[in-house]
């Protein structure tokens, strides 16, 4: 049973909410949250998921985790692009991908679901259905 260790780093933890909702039946543990866990001990888990965007301050702090040979992944397009909090660096912020720091699996959205990461984990392939065939405008032809 593979188990993940959840570390979210700045934003509106959405993404980390929504990981509370990984069914139980998927066959992954959830070790620590930091929505329901005191601790923030990684070193059980066999995937670290980080959620939220990273600021350079961070960076230190995600080279840690990536060097303790754990398999990182990225949930949501916050640690992966800066999200909506990207937006902030027009204003001199340091919102900084986390993909530019370390090596790390994406699962992008926002939030993305958590069939996503456990297929991800689970080595299998998820069918996605393109917005664009779901719409009732979509045009044909």
């Amino acid at each position: 049973m593979p188990k993940i260790a959840v570390v979210h780093l700045n934003g509106c933890e959405r993404c980390a909410w929504q990981l509370l909702t990984v069914d139980k039946s998927s066959g992954i543990e959830i070790l620590t949250h930091p929505l329901t866990s005191v601790s923030d001990d990684i070193d059980g888990a066999d995937y670290v998921v980080i959620t939220g965007y990273a600021r350079k301050a961070d960076e230190e702090r995600i080279r840690n985790i990536a060097s303790r040979g754990k398999k990182v992944i990225l949930y949501g397009t916050c640690p992966y692009s800066g999200g909506i909090f990207g937006l902030m660096n027009q204003k001199g912020a340091d919102v900084t991908p986390v993909v530019d720091m370390i090596d790390c699996s994406v699962v992008a959205g926002c939030p993305p679901s958590p069939d996503e990461l456990v297929a991800l984990i689970s080595g299998k392939d998820l069918e996605r259905t393109p917005l664009c065939k779901e719409c009732s405008r979509a045009f044909s032809g």
